[in-house]
Parts: C-alpha cells; structure tokens; sequence
C-alpha cells in the first residue's frame, strides 16, 4: 500500500507517505524517500534516528568512494579519474607537519613522503615541482631533518636529485641532499636492501666531488664487499638495475682505486650472470635493459686495466659478454630502438668499447662499435648529440665500414658551426683527431680540409692554444703526406701550397715540450729540423704503461739475443715512445695493437676467419713508420695478436737477427 490514512475526527485527516521501491538513480541516491512537509509533532523519536542514521551512512559511504578513487589513482599514476591541477593544488594545500616555527627538526612522516612520491609525478611540470617547494619551504640550512624509516630517506633523496634538474628547484634539492647525507648516518649500511643502497648512492653523486660523498661512497664499497650479490635470496635481491647505480656511483670517487674491490666483484658477478641460460643470461628478459647494460659496462671500464691479473681479466671478459649481447641485439633490430636505447646509453657504452685492454683482447668490442655506428646512421641529424665525443671513439674501431660513418658526423658537424654563432674549438680539436685516425683517403682529406679552413676563418692565429695549434699542423701534415701517392690534379693543391708556412707560424705560437714528437716528426717532414734525433731513457712512470703482450715479446727477444747485444723498452726519439729498441744497431720493433690498422668487416669479405681478414695500416701510423725511417732507423711491425703466435713471433725475431748480421758484416 503507498500511503495510509488516519481518521482521529471528522473534518481532520493526516497523510504520511510510506517509502517507494526504488525506480531510478535519483531515487536511489535520497534512498527512496519523499519529502513533505509533515508537522514535527506528528513525527515519532524512532522516525528522527532513522533519519540521521541514514545521513551518517550517506556521508561514511561517500566517503569510502573517495578514499576508494584516491587508492586506484595512486596506483596507476596515468589513471584518467582525476586531472594533475586537481591532485596539484590538494598537495599545496596541505600545510607541512613542521610549519611550527617552534620545531627544532623537519620532520618526515609516512604521510609527507607518500604524497610527494605517490602524486602526479612528472617532474617537468612546473607546477607540480612548485608544489614541492611549497611542502619543503620550512627547511633551512641549519633545521636538521629527521626520518622514521629508511625508505623515506631513499625516497627524499631521489625527489632531491630530480629537482637538481631545472633551474627553478636546483637550489632547494642541493640543500635538500645535504640534509639526507647527514641524515643518513642515523642508520647503519646494512639495514639498506640493495635497492635502497643502490638509489641512495647513485642519487647523492649528484652533488658533485665532495669529501663527504667520497667518505660514504668508500663505505658503500667496504660494503658490497661484504655481501652477496647473487640473486638467491627472494627479497633482498641484487637486480641488474640495483648493480648499475652502485657502479655508476662508486665510480664516481676521486681515486678509484679505494673502489677497486667492488668493481671486480661486479664484474665477477656480471660475468656469472651472463654463463647462465647457456650463455643468454644478460638478456632483456631478466632485467638487464639498455641503461644496465651501458651503466655496468661504463663503470667497470674505468678501473685501470694496464696490468695482467686475475682481477683485470674478469673486468675485461664482463665489458666484452656486455659487447657481445650487444652485438646480438643489434642483429636482431634491438640496438635502433629509440625509445629503450638512447643516445646516453650509446655514448656510455662506446665509452667502454674503446678501453685499450678490451680493444686488444675482446674483438666483440669492434663489432659492437660497428654495430653502434650503423645504428648512427638512421638517426638525423639534430637527435645526435656529443658528435665530437662520438666521432673521436669511434675511430678506433678496426673495421673499414665505420670511416664512413665517421666522416658522415664530420660532415653534420661542419654544417652545425657554419649555423651556430658560436664556435667550440675544443669540439674541433676531437673531429680533426678523429680524422687522422682514419686512411688518408680523397674524402677524409676533403673533410678535413674543410673543417681547415672553417677553424682558420672563425680564429686568428694568435688566439689559438698550443694544444689547437699543434692539432691543426698534425692534421695539415697528414693531408699532404696522405697525397703524396694520388695525381695532384684529383685533389684541390691550393689550400696544401702554403703548408710549410703555416707550420712555420704554427710552430713559432706553440710551446716548447707540448706533445714534442708531433711537433719534432712535423718540423722533420717540412724539412725545417735537420739536426740527429735525440734518443733518450724512458720514464719510470712509462713502464706502467706497458702492455701484457709487449712484455711477452721483449722477454723474448732479450732472451734470444747475445748477453752483449743490448735491448731496451720504451725508449724516447725524438719525444715518441719506441716499443723495443736495440740501440747498436738502431731497430726499432713498434707493437701495434688493432687502433693502428683497418680491418674489412668480415661480412663484406670473402674469408670467414678474423686472421684471415686483409688489413691495412692507418695514416697516422704509416707517418710515424715514415718518419723513424727518414731518422735512419730500421722499423720492424708486429700486431699484439701476432705477438700470441710462436710461428710469427720466432719469424721477427729472425728478422731481427738477420739486421744484426749485416750490420756486422758491413763493419767487417
């Protein structure tokens, strides 16, 4: 029945209306009830309870669905429920739980943390980052900071280094960092999980070289040497990610020699993980993306690879499976992907490829440097940064088909400071060193020439450093040297005619001992130094320099020479280092590693064994052999891969007995 009626006396009636099934929403959203204007005396106290106990039901269940649409956006920070200004400007409003000028220390609750990291974080929203600002405005200098759980400290830490990167929250995450450096010693290094460790060191290297960070980044080290880096236990787990932070961090000591031991653990590790699955274990699919891969092979590059060891062998052997997975991703198109492979990740890894040590022992290191430089090709020419940077490592690959990558960045650099008003003559000096690392072919000179011609229009002579001044007649001499066997009439002669007297004014600027071989084999080849060349007795400090595979072939050398005949190391001619020398008769033995040849790239060859490719020598190494012979030395070649072969090794060592001989027979 809908309603009801109460007859008490004649002429006097009462309707009350009894509640309705619920037809639509509008309905359902008043629960079903009507409204009219009924007499508070006709109503009973059992009506005025229900009443307000259905208010408070309204009010409790509006408010779950709130909290409800909170929590699903949180979750998913590119959910749609609810715009960036809204979630903004609610962040804003909530005043700071140390607004008090009363509080003696900025405290960092759950509730602070959660809303900085957990809101609308896209750090490039000016709005957002103002947002911050608002929250972390009662922190000054000398306000201590104060945090109740580790993962807050991580958290803060992170958000600081994120606002160092734009100009209007650099100040405030730099303060910022230095409160959670202080606060970090409050809690024990090994309460941090590895991800914790990882974030927090690699967040705090932001502030640059301090002695402060180096004292905490030395005790990150003395740490990782205590624990276990493998991925046995479930929740405290070293991920790829979490490896390459703490690499890139630790790396960033001024000696990283007192970071040494952790690099050789990460690399053991690495080399550990990539024998796994049959030899796939650095793939994608467990965890190891382009910024691991780059970031690991980055860090272990700069521990110092000179001497042989066990140590130095798994540093080497971890860069060169991180260039081989390299190598295999860019056969199968991985390696142009743009959005998993930036150029950051590229320039880092290049940067490790080109490590003298990996170079000599790994040759995945050069095809993954081919690999990089094709991948170069299909990038344009406003996404590629750092072209000098690039260009410079680039040269030292061994295969023919990276020159002409190489000359095409030099060719986008030249069209980029005819454009820009401003020259970096710096920039210049890596492309024109990078040139002179390739064959003297017509187009390098072409290029070269250009970019000549570029430096002297934008600079006058006297303005230029000793450093410019000698790499600008290096590369005027590697011109005309390298056209000496063409017909003049294929080259432009005209702006090579005047060489001998540019050097001249070069050499009149430039300062005495700045790179003294390049400025005596110039002088020489210009005919402008006649006098005998000066051989002196290496440094102590060269000897560190040596190679494994040089010290292999001196001992035996000196071993099949007469006790009389003398043989020495690291002799000084004319300012150049000389790998062997026999001074009584004037040998010079030069072991070149792969940075003084060009190799054909296997593919586009008939042989299908890297000692069978054919390779030719670089122009730069073609000048010095030239110039030791116009010194009146005899100049004996051998590649640090022929030095490992008894067969080739016995063949120089005839050679050189056969030297002495004539000499001997000559003076008889």
């Amino acid at each position: 029945m809908d309603s009801a009626t109460i007859r008490k006396r004649p002429g006097s009636e009462i309707s009350i209306e009894m509640p309705e099934p619920k037809k639509d929403k509008t309905e359902s959203k008043s629960f079903g009830f009507k409204t009219t204007s009924v007499p508070s005396v006709w109503l009973r106290p059992t009506n005025v309870l229900k009443s307000a106990s259905l208010a408070a039901r309204k009010k409790l269940a509006a408010r779950k669905k709130d909290a409800a649409g909170k929590k699903s956006y949180l979750k998913d920070s590119h959910s749609k429920r609810a715009t960036p200004k809204t979630l903004i400007s609610d962040l804003v409003s909530i005043p700071a739980s140390s607004s008090s000028k009363t509080v003696k220390e900025f405290h960092c609750p759950d509730r602070l943390v959660y809303e900085l990291k957990n809101s609308f974080s896209d750090y490039s929203d000016t709005l957002y980052r103002q947002g911050i600002l608002g929250k972390l405005a009662p922190l000054t200098d000398d306000l201590p900071i104060k945090f109740d759980r580790i993962d807050n400290l991580v958290d803060i830490t992170c958000i600081a280094e994120k606002l160092m990167r734009y100009d209007d929250s650099k100040e405030k995450g730099i303060q910022l960092l230095n409160h959670c450096l202080i606060a970090s010693s409050n809690f024990s290094l090994s309460d941090f999980r590895p991800k914790h460790l990882a974030s927090f060191a690699f967040a705090l290297t932001a502030l640059g070289p301090k002695p402060e960070i180096d004292n905490f980044l030395i005790k990150v080290n003395q740490e990782i040497t205590t624990r276990d880096l493998t991925t046995t236990q479930k929740f405290f787990e070293w991920t790829p990610k979490d490896l390459s932070r703490v690499a890139l961090a630790i790396t960033k000591v001024s000696d990283i020699e007192t970071v040494s031991s952790s690099l050789i653990i990460i690399a053991k590790e690495t080399m550990c993980r990539a024998m796994k699955d049959d030899g796939d274990g650095l793939h994608q699919k467990n965890g190891w993306y382009a910024k691991s891969l780059a970031g690991v092979a980055a860090s272990l590059a700069k521990f110092k690879l000179q001497h042989c060891s066990e140590d130095t062998t798994a540093v080497v052997n971890a860069i060169s499976e991180i260039a081989k997975e390299t190598n295999r991703r860019f056969h199968h198109g991985e390696l142009s992907n743009k959005l998993t492979w930036t150029m950051t990740d590229l320039k880092m890894l290049l940067n490790a490829l080109v490590a003298p040590e990996v170079r000599i022992r790994s040759h995945y290191a050069h095809l993954s440097m081919m690999a990089i430089a094709k991948t170069l090709s299909s990038y344009t020419d406003t996404e590629i940064s750092g072209i000098h940077y690039i260009a410079l490592n680039l040269s030292h690959c061994r295969y023919t088909s990276v020159e002409n990558h190489i000359l095409k960045l030099a060719e986008i650099y030249i069209k980029r400071i005819s454009r820009d008003t401003q020259h970096n003559l710096g920039q210049t000096r890596y492309v024109l060193q990078a040139l002179d690392n390739l064959s003297a072919s017509f187009r390098q000179r072409q290029i070269a020439g250009s970019l000549l011609k570029q430096v002297l229009k934008d600079f006058p002579l006297n303005s230029l450093d000793k450093h410019t001044l000698v790499q600008l007649t290096m590369s005027l001499t590697l011109m005309h040297f390298g056209k000496q066997s063409e017909h003049p009439e294929y080259f432009d002669c005209s702006f090579l005619d005047t060489a001998e007297e540019k050097t001249d004014e070069f050499m009149a600027l430039s300062k005495k001992r700045a790179f003294d071989w390049q400025l005596n084999f110039i002088k020489r080849y210009w005919q402008t130094k006649r006098t005998a060349p000066t051989v002196c007795s290496p440094d102590n400090a060269m000897f560190e320099n040596i190679s494994v595979t040089q010290g292999k072939l001196f001992d035996a050398i000196r071993r099949a020479m007469n006790p009389d005949v003398s043989v020495q190391q690291e002799v000084i001619i004319d300012g150049y280092p000389v790998d062997i020398f026999l001074p009584e008769y004037g040998i010079c033995v030069q072991v070149n590693g792969p940075q003084h040849y060009f190799f054909f790239d296997p593919k586009s060859s008939n042989s299908k064994s890297f000692k069978d490719v054919m390779s030719h020598e670089r122009t730069k190494s073609k000048f010095i052999h030239s110039m030791l012979e116009k010194m009146n030395f005899t100049v004996l070649d051998i590649t640090s891969e022929d030095v490992c072969n008894p067969y080739l090794q016995n063949n120089l060592i005839k050679q050189i007995k056969n030297k002495i001989h004539r000499s001997h027979m000559r003076h008889d």
